[in-house]
């Protein structure tokens, strides 16, 4: 019998998107599955596997959104080089200079625009600003309707549709045989439900990964990923995109803590900023 795990990674890479058919079906040749018979029985042996401890998503603590490195693995992080020059401290680096911290951690923001990233040294000072921007979002009181066409525009960017009763949509003038200039009244489109996508692809590609306002994954590493759940999300995300949300935050280690990447904004290019393929805990808000 085929390495079992061996096989559903093979297959699992046709689910994801990341192999040809053709590509596939030689491989599993390859390693001796070159019937039916044989697939079936892999597959079989699969599902009476016992499953891998998979995590759920936490709620978030407004008043702990991190938890601090350990020293011991504070002293390991190596940065990966940014594509845009950071600002640290009113000093603005070229992005090779990333390498002079080393050995610390960092914080990083996504500016508005597309020419610097903004980084802060100093936890403290980030958690002051993720619980503000918390407990900001969370305290409003404004109710909002989510149009279609505001998809992935973040929460933070939205206006009230709704204030005050449910939103009536006018139609223009067509003719209609009622007063003049207006048209019949339609109901608003139902409310889309505010999440966080976590894409494995730059621009949104691959296979992805939603999150609920105000909740997080400490451990990407219990979150299945492939097909057959032989594979996590650990140090996969390439792309973030706000749906209705107001921040994401990745975190490079697990329990969400170390080096941090946060953005108030849609991310369909994680590369520039120095994050792809780095994050191993994550929340939104």
């Amino acid at each position: 019998m085929p390495e079992r795990d061996h096989v559903l990674d093979l297959i699992s890479a046709v689910a994801a998107g990341d192999a040809a058919r053709e590509d596939v079906v030689a491989a599993l040749r390859d390693e001796g599955v070159d019937s039916l018979d044989i697939l079936v029985e892999v597959l079989a042996q699969a599902t009476r596997k016992e499953p891998r401890t998979r995590s759920r998503s936490r709620p978030l603590n407004a008043q702990q959104l991190s938890n601090n490195t350990a020293t011991d693995r504070a002293a390991q992080i190596v940065h990966q080089v940014p594509h845009l020059p950071f600002l640290l401290r009113g000093t603005l680096y070229d992005p090779t200079d990333i390498d002079r911290f080393n050995g610390k951690e960092l914080h990083f923001l996504s500016a508005r625009g597309p020419d610097q990233l903004v980084v802060i040294d100093d936890r403290p000072t980030m958690e002051n600003w993720w619980q503000l921007t918390y407990l900001s979002l969370n305290l409003s009181s404004v109710p909002h309707t989510l149009a279609p066409n505001e998809v992935g525009s973040g929460r933070g960017n939205l206006t009230p549709t709704n204030v005050g009763g449910p939103t009536i949509i006018v139609s223009p003038p067509r003719g209609s045989s009622g007063p003049e200039g207006f048209g019949p009244p339609t109901s608003a489109p139902p409310p889309i439900h505010p999440h966080t996508n976590f894409y494995e692809d730059i621009n949104n590609g691959g296979s992805r990964l939603a999150l609920d306002p105000n909740r997080g994954y400490a451990d990407l590493t219990e979150v299945s990923y492939t097909f057959f759940g032989t594979g996590d999300w650990n140090d996969t995300i390439s792309a973030i995109e706000l749906v209705a949300t107001g921040v994401a935050v990745l975190h490079e280690d697990v329990n969400w803590s170390g080096s941090t990447f946060t953005t108030m904004q849609n991310e369909p290019n994680l590369l520039p900023y120095g994050w792809n393929d780095r994050a191993s805990s994550i929340e939104t808000w």
